[in-house]
């Protein structure tokens, strides 16, 4: 059954990959349904553990409540922010109002296509996209710029 628990916060903690696998198979199992809150910075999650993290909750996007999702200071590498844009793009990500990457050693070319995934979506609560301390420049910046300029993002610009 699903754990009453509504707050995880782990941050600063060696979770790794193989602890990202075990949250991931919590995750799909429905253990975690009615968490809003994921802090897992600074924990050397890697590009395997974050990209098992982010599918299993894409893959239980529809049950879950989660509303803050934080993965700053882990290098989330290819696999990682692939996984991040392919889950914004199906609407997965839809339910956050908060998305923590800081740190994460994005390129600009991930940054764009997470931009570009998540402006697709008219119905997206994000508040809240923390990027700072990656490896941006014109791509991303250009597509934030496109995205708010269609009105796309609507919460973004709320507070």
């Amino acid at each position: 059954g699903a754990s009453p628990l509504r707050k995880l916060a782990l941050s600063n903690n060696a979770v790794g990959g193989r602890g990202a696998a075990t949250l991931a198979a919590a995750v799909k199992a429905g253990t975690l349904e009615v968490l809003e809150e994921l802090w897992l910075q600074n924990c050397q999650l890697g590009e395997e553990g974050a990209a098992a993290l982010v599918e299993a909750l894409a893959q239980r996007a529809g049950a879950l409540r989660l509303q803050k999702l934080g993965l700053s200071d882990n290098a989330l590498g290819r696999r990682g922010s692939a996984a991040l844009a392919a889950a914004a793009k199906a609407g997965a990500l839809d339910v956050l109002e908060e998305l923590w990457l800081r740190k994460c050693q994005l390129s600009d070319e991930d940054g764009a296509a997470l931009f570009e995934a998540l402006a697709q979506r008219s119905r997206s609560s994000l508040r809240a996209l923390l990027l700072d301390d990656n490896r941006l420049g014109s791509g991303t910046a250009g597509a934030v710029v496109a995205a708010l300029q269609k009105g796309m993002l609507p919460a973004l610009g709320e507070s």
